[in-house]
């Protein structure tokens, strides 16, 4: 029991990074010329799509033990998402 509130835990911090980051990489506007820059524009293109969310939530689901936590844990996910 301990271990599943556990992952809980990881997948509650890890949606709300990833939703921080992805409404960050909305915000941010590329420098022209410079390709190094540009990054955070392209990483901010790709979290808006809804693809990658799906391919996330696929990840999560596949490496849960149990179709209940696959579940309990691609919800605690997007929760913050």
């Amino acid at each position: 029991m301990k271990k599943n509130i556990l992952f809980f835990i990881i997948f509650l911090v890890i949606g709300i990074a990833l939703g921080i980051i992805s409404k960050y990489f909305d915000n941010f506007a590329g420098v022209d010329g410079d390709w190094f820059m540009n990054i955070p524009s392209y990483l901010g293109d790709l979290f808006t799509r809804l693809g990658i969310w799906i391919l996330i939530a696929t990840i999560i689901a596949a490496y849960s033990k149990t179709q209940i936590s696959a579940a309990l844990n691609t919800f605690i996910f997007f929760i913050e998402c």
